[in-house]
């Protein structure tokens, strides 16, 4: 059996300017090749890479990240504190389900507890007893 996995995505680089820039990456530890986000294609050679980032649909790609480079900033630091948020929430989830598992712990300890007993006392007595389960006092 052997592993099956995907071309990596490319992404631009951004130059001094902070403009998105194309650069070939090196395909020495990238065997499955890189998969462009302007076109949904993989391409597995550093030439058929740089050809593609000749094409029309990729440099109007280039175009349009750079056209919107603030809005991609502005939903980076969205997002951000989502997962921050998110983060938080499933602090708190893990806390209550902490929580809960002790509070099942006890009970289950309190039945066996009761359950101990009725046996116990059911064992001393002729008729058997019966225990309110409901009343903890």
């Amino acid at each position: 059996m052997s592993l099956i996995t995907d071309s990596d995505v490319y992404s631009p680089s951004i130059n001094d300017d902070g403009t998105y820039v194309d650069r070939t990456p090196c395909f020495d530890n990238h065997s499955q090749g890189f998969r462009c986000p302007c076109s949904n294609k993989s391409y597995t050679t550093r030439n058929l890479l740089s050809a593609h980032f000749r094409t029309g649909i990729h440099k109007n790609w280039i175009e349009s990240l750079n056209a919107n480079r603030t809005n991609y900033f502005a939903e980076l630091e969205k997002e951000r504190q989502v997962v921050h948020q998110q983060k938080i929430i499933i602090a708190r989830m893990e806390q209550d389900i902490a929580k809960l598992q002790r509070e099942k712990r006890k009970m289950l300890e309190m039945i066996h507890f009761i359950s101990s007993v009725n046996n116990t006392s059911s064992q001393s007595e002729e008729s058997p007893s019966q225990i309110d389960l409901i009343d903890f006092n």
